[in-house]
């Protein structure tokens, strides 16, 4: 595929904005449509019930910016906001799906836009929960039968050693969740939305991974009866947009490497 000047980007569409004639119009083999996904989920104290969701929203954008510098023709689809959310299941405002109703959702949207001739699917499901991902990935893996390519992104997880070496708290690798990082997000796209008791919320440094292996089922087993884990207090807005910057670098560096091209360090 030829490649576009960078002083002449490619233009990222919006699906829920455009009409079908002009979704039509879309080149079917090389446009790549990016669905952000993420649970409405309790996030701390702090922090609203849509964090995941938005976050994806925010990153899928940077992103697909990168991706249309680079010649990529990218639709945004809009967001989905349920996942499997079990982690969290015990607070208040959280909603989570089965594991079959996260594969045949998946499976469906795929099968929508495979139907219309679609070859490219990217799943950025910013809640990062283990059974949700495992969910998603035996989605992908089932879709290929309707003739579409489904990546379930890992750009996530594949940033977080650059990302620590940015965050202030002591264990940035058990800020996984409404503590610094996720603060720091809204402090810098949505900072009305976060309580000021922010500042004054101790660091909960409970090793998540640790205590779901040992047999925790929440996040209330886990050590997070406030639903927060990390230094929420050490949140900022600049570090924010740099955690998320490096995250979009990820996933468009991902999708270029998946396309089959061999430019992908040109993120770097």
């Amino acid at each position: 595929m030829p490649k576009t000047p960078r002083e002449q980007p490619v233009p990222v569409f919006e699906l829920e904005k455009m009409t079908f004639e002009e979704v039509d119009a879309l080149p079917r083999e090389h446009t790549i449509i990016i669905l952000p996904m993420g649970p409405l989920e309790a996030h701390g104290p702090h922090l609203p019930l849509s964090v995941d969701m938005r976050g994806a929203r925010v990153l899928t954008e940077l992103a697909a910016a990168l991706l249309s510098e680079k010649g990529r023709t990218v639709a945004i689809a809009p967001a989905v906001s349920y996942t499997l959310a079990e982690a969290s299941i015990p607070f208040p405002g959280t909603v989570s799906l089965s594991r079959e109703t996260v594969v045949g959702l998946t499976r469906d949207i795929a099968k929508s836009f495979a139907l219309h001739g679609f070859k490219r699917l990217v799943i950025n499901c910013h809640h990062l929960e283990r059974p949700n991902l495992a969910a998603l990935n035996e989605a992908a893996t089932s879709a290929r039968e309707f003739g579409i390519s489904v990546l379930v992104s890992n750009a996530i997880l594949d940033s977080f050693s650059e990302c620590g070496r940015l965050m202030k708290g002591e264990r940035p690798e058990w800020d996984i969740h409404a503590g610094e990082w996720e603060t720091s997000l809204f402090l810098w796209r949505f900072p009305d939305e976060v309580r000021p008791a922010y500042r004054d919320l101790p660091p909960n440094w409970s090793n998540v991974r640790e205590k779901f292996s040992a047999g925790a089922k929440d996040f209330c087993e886990a050590g997070g009866q406030r639903c927060y884990f990390g230094d929420p207090a050490k949140g900022e807005a600049k570090t924010g947009e740099a955690l998320y910057r490096i995250q979009a670098r990820f996933l468009a560096a991902e999708i270029e490497k998946w396309m089959g091209q061999d430019d992908g360090a040109a993120f770097g």
